[in-house]
């Protein structure tokens, strides 16, 4: 498949976000879950496990515990031919004292958003994409589970 014409783009687009909304309950839940449940940095487990799961059931293969970090992930969806890398960046810890008030919570589902949309339309893209999806460990601490 080479170049795709503006009509082309716009339908990828458009099924990329009627992916995103068939998500949509799924997503808010999950971060209002994190929200509610603040877990500080490298103590992650609920959300981490959450975030994964939706990753799961949208064909994502996961790894866990990546780094030597039990609460860091990496999510890989890799399209039909080999091509280019996305990368997506999910963080998820929440500040002492003061819970998710960083927002970590709208990181989190937005990159696990963004990364259900890209993979619904992954296979359809010219080339190839392979999306990987780092779930980021204590991000307060400046730390990366990578």
């Amino acid at each position: 498949m080479g170049t795709l014409a503006p009509a082309e783009i716009a339908a990828l687009k458009q099924r990329a976000v009627a992916e995103i909304d068939r998500y949509a309950d799924q997503l808010t839940a999950v971060s209002q879950r994190i929200w509610e449940n603040p877990e500080i940095a490298f103590q992650e487990m609920q959300a981490a496990g959450w975030l994964t799961e939706l990753l799961l059931e949208a064909d994502y293969r996961v790894e866990r515990g990546v780094g030597g970090l039990p609460t860091a992930f990496t999510a890989r969806r890799v399209s039909r031919q080999p091509g280019p890398t996305v990368g997506i960046f999910s963080e998820y810890d929440a500040l002492i004292n003061l819970g998710n008030g960083s927002g970590h919570n709208l990181l989190a589902i937005s990159g696990v958003g963004a990364g259900i949309g890209l993979a619904a339309v992954a296979d359809d893209l010219p080339g190839s994409v392979q999306i990987h999806l780092r779930g980021h460990a204590g991000a307060n601490q400046g730390i990366m589970g990578m």
